[in-house]
């Protein structure tokens, strides 16, 4: 999963689809700020994007950016992290349980003592 490195969120479209959407502009005959505003992009980016392309710096930097492609599939659960996931689900299960007792019997033990206070 893609870190958020600070407040504003920063979204990095991957090198496909910029060129898709170059492909467009240059094929289509329609405006780039309307491909841009059918696309919900700012029309400075689809400008920098052509450029960009026209210069050839379409690479990728790894950074605070989250990516819009598809991440690949994760790996299969091995059965020992099965066992493992189903025994800690097991233990959660439990625990909720406790909790659940535990603050019930603290509600009671707080309605037992306030008859008491009126004295």
């Amino acid at each position: 999963m893609a870190r958020i490195l600070c407040d504003q969120r920063v979204v990095e479209y991957s090198v496909e689809f910029k060129l898709k959407v170059i492909d467009l502009t240059e094929k289509l005959s329609v405006t780039t700020i309307q491909i841009a505003d059918a696309l919900g992009l700012h029309p400075i980016m689809v400008y920098r994007w052509r450029q960009e392309y026209r210069e050839g710096r379409f690479v990728a930097h790894p950074t605070r950016r989250i990516s819009m492609a598809k991440e690949p599939a994760d790996k299969p659960i091995s059965e020992k992290e099965k066992s493992e996931l189903k025994r800690l689900r097991q233990e959660l299960a439990k625990l909720k349980k406790e909790n659940d007792f535990l603050k019930k019997w603290d509600r009671y033990l707080k309605d037992q003592k306030q008859p008491d206070s009126d004295s």
